[in-house]
């Protein structure tokens, strides 16, 4: 079964840019521990200050242990700004 991670960050205007530089650096690391699973991150089309990151799954959600890799993720993302998290399951198949 398919299913997707979002978490979603709109940063704080006076720490964008450093997210902007950042944000890039912590999904490569994360890619190494996610193994098989594909990471994405998207800015918001007309809002410099909203970020989206992606982690795409295959197999059973896990929605009741959330991996510890994205609980480090949005700890550290915390810091710039408001964060959500959400899980996603594939519809049609």
């Amino acid at each position: 079964m398919a299913w997707l991670e979002i978490i979603d960050i709109r940063s704080a205007t006076d720490k964008n840019l450093q997210l902007k530089t950042e944000l890039p650096k912590l999904i490569d690391s994360l890619q190494q521990e996610y193994k098989g699973d594909n990471i994405k991150i998207y800015r918001h089309l007309t809002l410099e200050t909203d970020f989206s990151v992606h982690i795409y799954h295959n197999g059973t959600p896990a929605i009741h242990h959330i991996h510890p890799t994205s609980q480090r993720l949005i700890s550290l993302l915390k810091e710039y700004g408001l964060v959500s998290h959400s899980f996603w399951v594939e519809q049609f198949e």
